[in-house]
């Protein structure tokens, strides 16, 4: 087929009529040897490209960093505020009794999810959050979960409370602090406006640095506390705040007085 197309090709040539017919079949061997060089050429580059492997881009989501995974979580749908709070290490003068840290809090919870908000629920889902793991000996690891969102190396941890009464002392004075929240509706805003009633009070372990004093108040950070937030049953966070948004002076005059 191709040397009949060829022939046909070479005969309309200006002129070619004049040409010997020893010279036309040259012309015309010539260019069939010509035309094979090409065919073998580009058959050999058509294979060359189906053996070669074309590289393949990922499409696989890029992990997200601690501070994108906040920026979500603040984002979420329950909305909290710490109204007031004040971290402190309660000393304990005895051998069997460990040094410990308390948190005593108040916050204020919105619900814009889609339905109710349980906030009989808050000792395992409103949690303080931790970026360091406990020490194995200690007593509070029951109050502990890991974060399942993140990388498991990273020591992310929620630190829950026992909704069991508890008080501060201010001179010959008690104050109660104890949960009483209940179902939130939505749109709603639970708010904390004195202890009795909505307080909450966390127990982590002491610092690992040594303080002096039988109360020694301290910041957050010194118990790798980084925020606040709220889990949802399936173990997902849904709120956050950071510490730095914690509204303050991390004292107990502010946590009791309002």
């Amino acid at each position: 087929m191709l040397s009949a197309v060829l022939g046909y090709l070479i005969n309309q040539l200006p002129g070619i009529q004049s040409w010997s017919v020893a010279a036309r079949v040259t012309l015309f061997l010539a260019v069939v040897a010509a035309s094979s060089v090409v065919a073998a050429a580009t058959s050999a580059a058509t294979e060359k490209e189906k053996s070669t492997p074309v590289p393949t881009v990922s499409t696989s989501a890029r992990p997200l960093s601690l501070s994108e995974y906040i920026a979500k979580w603040r984002a979420g749908p329950v909305k909290l505020t710490v109204e007031h709070y004040n971290a402190w290490v309660v000393r304990k003068n005895s051998k069997d009794v460990k040094d410990w840290t308390e948190f005593d809090m108040r916050f204020s919870v919105r619900n814009e999810t889609t339905g109710p908000l349980d906030l009989a629920a808050a000792p395992t889902s409103l949690v303080l959050v931790r970026n360091a793991v406990y020490p194995a000996d200690s007593t509070f690891t029951d109050n502990q979960r890991s974060i399942a969102e993140v990388p498991a190396d990273w020591n992310l941890y929620g630190v829950g409370f026992d909704n069991v009464p508890d008080y501060v002392s201010v001179g010959d004075k008690k104050y109660d602090i104890f949960w009483t929240g209940s179902t939130l509706k939505v749109a709603d805003e639970f708010t904390s406006s004195s202890t009795a009633g909505n307080g909450i009070s966390y127990q982590m372990p002491a610092p690992a640095k040594a303080l002096k004093g039988e109360v020694d108040a301290i910041a957050p950070s010194a118990v790798n506390v980084i925020g606040a937030a709220w889990l949802g049953t399936d173990g997902l966070i849904q709120g956050f705040t950071p510490t730095s948004e914690w509204k303050g002076p991390n004292s107990i005059d502010s946590f009791i007085g309002g």
